[in-house]
């Protein structure tokens, strides 16, 4: 089969949904399938990355959103204009990722190429949405979800065939996200456990990295994550530092960059840890298996 991963997140950004895509990729492929990868990105800078080099990539233009909490999205103005690109790769399937800009290309698609649509529903929009407009959402909440459903998932929900949740966890939510009856699956995300064995290190390898990190001879709390507000990581470092805060044989290591990495920092601050914890920012996702490799318990919120 030919099939169109379509995504408004796409590398250079982080996120669970483009681990998520780049992984069932890698494994469709493998099943002998034809993959393109259908987005909206900026690619300056990065035309040599592997994660273009090694993938179809479609990219579309278009123009980022006005809004600070959307700054990593973009937009166009018709969707129409790439009927040509898209008729040319011949699809079997589009496989909706994220409700944005996309889907819209998706749904002018389907229509007028008969391309039948499935849709993973990757974001907990109830709860995500407080991240993205906090002073909006704490005075109008009940319409800004009434937006998305109506904007967003509910359109994505209506063209598609079938519906899959990445867990069963988001099965309350499908009401308010206009979601009706059960034609849906739960298929988790799935996961390369291969890059994650232990085997794949020596113990040089992991004290060296101890080491350089400052890590050696202490036990290691290790958080491995995006640093956003969802993940609610103040409440981590604040739980180590009452276990913690006189422990000079213990660490707390956060593995990952995003928008709260600096507020994350000032936590640590004010809470006078500076010296107990570390933040390594952003890192490549082939060179993070190694970091679980480094602490002795894995903590999450």
């Amino acid at each position: 089969m030919k099939i169109g991963l379509f995504s408004d997140q796409y590398y250079p950004q982080v996120s669970g949904v483009v681990t998520s895509i780049t992984i069932l990729y890698d494994e469709l492929v493998k099943l002998g399938h034809e993959c393109y990868i259908v987005t909206l990105t900026d690619t300056k800078g990065h035309e040599d990355s592997p994660y273009f080099k090694n993938y179809n990539v479609v990219n579309f233009n278009g123009k980022y959103y006005p809004f600070k909490a959307c700054k990593e999205y973009k937009f166009n103005w018709t969707h129409k204009k790439f009927l040509k690109q898209l008729k040319e790769l011949n699809l079997d399937i589009i496989h909706i990722n994220t409700e944005f800009d996309i889907a819209k290309t998706a749904k002018v698609a389907s229509k007028k190429l008969h391309i039948p649509v499935v849709y993973t529903v990757h974001t907990a929009w109830i709860n995500y949405i407080c991240t993205l407009f906090p002073k909006l959402d704490k005075l109008f909440h009940p319409i800004l979800v009434c937006m998305m459903r109506h904007m967003f998932t509910k359109p994505s929900y209506k063209m598609s065939e079938q519906i899959i949740l990445p867990t069963k966890k988001m099965i309350p939510d499908l009401k308010p996200y206009g979601i009706k009856g059960t034609n849906y699956s739960i298929i988790p995300t799935g996961i390369d456990l291969n890059k994650f064995a232990r085997s794949k290190y020596t113990e040089e390898e992991i004290l060296n990295k101890k080491k350089e990190l400052g890590l050696d001879n202490k036990f290691v709390y290790v958080y491995i994550g995006r640093t956003a507000k969802e993940k609610n990581i103040p409440t981590v470092i604040e739980a180590y530092a009452k276990a913690h805060k006189d422990n000079d044989k213990a660490r707390l290591l956060i593995v990952g960059g995003g928008p709260e990495l600096d507020n994350l920092k000032a936590e640590a601050n004010k809470l006078e840890i500076t010296d107990k914890v570390v933040f390594t920012g952003l890192i490549p996702f082939d060179d993070v298996p190694i970091y679980y490799h480094l602490g002795d318990v894995f903590v999450n919120a």
